[in-house]
């Protein structure tokens, strides 16, 4: 049986490269925040990568945000769709989306 407009992928590794659902993310038209094979997780108000090794990330958005400081509430950067951040190795940062 043939289903219209849906796709199936199978794999035998229960650990796949960061890089094989990101392109299969890709393919189906979702939204990539990080290109690298960092540790990253995204929600309606949050974002957070812990990178793995130091380096500029540009962070790309889904939509125009303001980016905020999540302890101060201060305005990183103001109404943007991407943003660079300069990680020193094994870091952790969290900003809160308004």
């Amino acid at each position: 049986m043939r289903l219209v407009g849906w796709t199936s992928v199978y794999t035998a590794n229960p650990v796949l490269p960061a890089a094989c659902p990101r392109a299969l993310a890709r393919q189906v038209g979702a939204h990539i925040y990080n290109d690298r094979d960092d540790t990253l997780y995204a929600s309606r108000s949050f974002l957070t990568v812990a990178a793995d090794a130091a380096g500029w990330r540009i962070m790309h958005l889904p939509r125009r945000l303001d980016i905020l400081d999540p302890f101060t509430d201060t305005v990183l950067w103001n109404a943007v769709t991407r943003f660079a951040y300069n990680f020193q190795a094994k870091e952790t940062v969290i900003w809160r989306l308004g």
